[in-house]
């Protein structure tokens, strides 16, 4: 088809860019047992300057993941990933092998042909190609997401069988009976615990009043001896009330 493009002005004898078509070749094969199948959309990409093109998804990426969600629970990816992976691939592979070609043409009778004409008619042998891969690639597409990648309605993966189980009425209402009990229970343990770190902060508060307390007793214990009655009541007073302070705040 290149050298039909060219007017056969052109025969390329160099067997490794042969060799580097082989797969384009039987992809085109491919595409030819399958016409019946409708080619899918692609679009140019004008930055690259030839046919590479890319594949064009019928339907939002999100919707058309959410239709395959549970086999991408199953095999750890999306299959329309995959198979997107794979065309990208292809158009890869056969882009590189027609840029070595033109390039090979170009070296070997740079006389004959520009390289702007070149690379136009790079663009037009990729067009066909483009067509010929995206007619392969629905067919393949069909088969793997049907036949391959797909889970069947009727099977359900092991750690979805608990949804299989159903609880009777009288199971449901003893289990929200229950999970009322368990609330009143955190709510009682809850303000358990307040109440407890209020104690413990009034039980540090007295442990401080108590010891100041015997610290002073024990520093006055010395001067009881050289008090009078009077002192001495006194002195019995303000202790008392320091002790009655430190037991009313518990």
């Amino acid at each position: 088809q290149f050298g039909q493009f060219l007017g056969r002005k052109i025969k390329v004898s160099n067997q490794s860019v042969t060799q580097n078509l082989s797969a384009i070749i039987q992809l085109v094969s491919l595409g030819i047992i399958m016409e019946t199948i409708p080619p899918k959309q692609t679009e140019a990409d004008e930055a690259e300057g030839s046919a590479e093109l890319s594949k064009t998804v019928q339907i939002p990426l999100s919707t058309e993941n959410d239709l395959y969600e549970y086999e991408t629970q199953h095999f750890g990816f999306t299959p329309t990933s995959l198979v997107n992976g794979m065309f990208n691939c292809v158009c890869d592979l056969y882009r590189e092998a027609l840029k070595a070609f033109a390039k090979a043409c170009f070296e070997k009778n740079p006389t004959l042909m520009s390289e702007d004409e070149l690379a136009t008619a790079r663009r037009a042998v990729g067009e066909k190609i483009d067509t010929d891969i995206c007619t392969v690639f629905d067919a393949l597409e069909h088969y793997l997401l049907s036949q391959v990648f797909s889970v069947p309605d009727s099977v359900v993966l092991p750690e979805d069988r608990c949804q299989l189980l159903r609880s009777s009425n009288e199971e449901l209402s003893a289990l929200e009976q229950k999970k009322g009990q368990l609330k009143r229970k955190i709510i009682a343990l809850k303000f358990a615990n307040a109440k407890l770190d209020r104690h413990r902060t009034q039980m540090a508060s007295l442990q401080e009043s108590l010891d100041e307390a015997i610290n002073r007793l024990s520093s006055g214990s010395a001067k009881i001896g050289q008090l009078n009655a009077e002192g001495i009541g006194d002195w019995v007073s303000f202790y008392s009330e320091l002790l009655m302070k430190a037991t009313e705040s518990q």
